[in-house]
């Protein structure tokens, strides 16, 4: 069953017959399979490295908490260490003041 049709494809190739385009399309299909095939090996790909990166965030998460936590309880001494100089210094001035007068 030859058809009189003609296909222009955009590089500029003519499809003539039934069997011209039955061969082209294939090819197409071929090509879009080994395209999806080497998709799917990207996007494994991704996964895995996404995982890894995941894995990084949640171990410096982690590691600055505690770092945090850390520098936090220092800042709560150091205040706590303040205050209490402040009072010694506040009752040696009260005692000076005292001797002057």
């Amino acid at each position: 069953m030859l058809q009189y049709s003609h296909y222009y494809l955009d590089n500029g190739v003519i499809i003539t017959t039934d069997r011209e385009l039955l061969e082209f399309v294939a090819a197409q299909v071929r090509t879009l399979t080994q395209d999806v095939g080497s998709l799917k090996q990207d996007v494994g790909e991704v996964k895995n490295r996404l995982g890894k990166v995941e894995n990084i965030v949640t171990r410096i998460e982690h590691d600055h908490g505690k770092k945090l936590e850390t520098l936090f309880d220092g800042y709560i001494q150091n205040s706590a260490r303040l205050d209490r100089i402040e009072k010694a210094v506040s009752n040696q001035e009260e005692f000076i003041l005292k001797r002057v007068k």
